[in-house]
């Protein structure tokens, strides 16, 4: 759905394999757990990458429209969208403000998240693998707790308040980038 373009200083361009990448949230309730995806985020990426290792990593942006993320329920996506008052705050927001450690294929990084209009500075633990002969494919992976509250969200309750969620959700992301041959 979107093409977002990893400049890389030293070596060749990638792109935003949005097919295949996925942010997944996941949270619990009193009756059952839950999850929604998208796989629309719009995310501008700019690295430095050497051989099949992240050398220095200067922006992360990324751009997810809350009303792209989907669950196995129509219910359950109007009700994620209402407490995340996504006609108000259509979009969740992450940008990188430092790198707080870079080695191998582990990154750390300090952000600004904004969901429901509030920023908070957050930190990130991500894996990066290089598969298909080093540098053909890039991947993303990690994982990162979030309390609701902290964001001004009310935790979703159904059925006059039997049923609640909890606060806390699961952020986890698998984004993929592919090599565009530049030759």
């Amino acid at each position: 759905m979107s093409l977002i373009c990893l400049m890389i200083y030293s070596q060749d361009n990638y792109i935003l394999d949005s097919k295949n990448s996925t942010i997944t949230i996941k949270g619990t309730s009193t009756f059952h757990d839950w999850e929604a995806s998208s796989n629309a985020a719009v995310i501008d990426l700019l690295a430095d990458i050497k051989d099949s290792e992240v050398k220095r990593l200067s922006s992360v942006n990324l751009l997810l429209k809350v009303v792209t993320l989907k669950s196995d329920s129509r219910r359950l996506d109007r009700k994620i969208y209402k407490a995340l008052k996504a006609n108000d705050y259509p979009y969740i927001t992450f940008v990188l403000t430092k790198v707080v450690h870079l080695s191998n294929q582990k990154i750390e990084v300090e952000g600004n998240l904004t969901i429901n209009g509030v920023t908070r500075k957050i930190t990130v633990n991500q894996e990066v693998t290089f598969n298909n002969n080093g540098e053909e494919m890039i991947i993303v992976l990690g994982s990162k707790k979030i309390n609701m509250k902290d964001f001004g969200v009310k935790p979703p309750k159904f059925l006059f308040g039997a049923f609640k969620t909890g606060r806390f959700v699961t952020v986890d992301f698998h984004i993929y980038f592919r090599r565009i041959n530049t030759n």
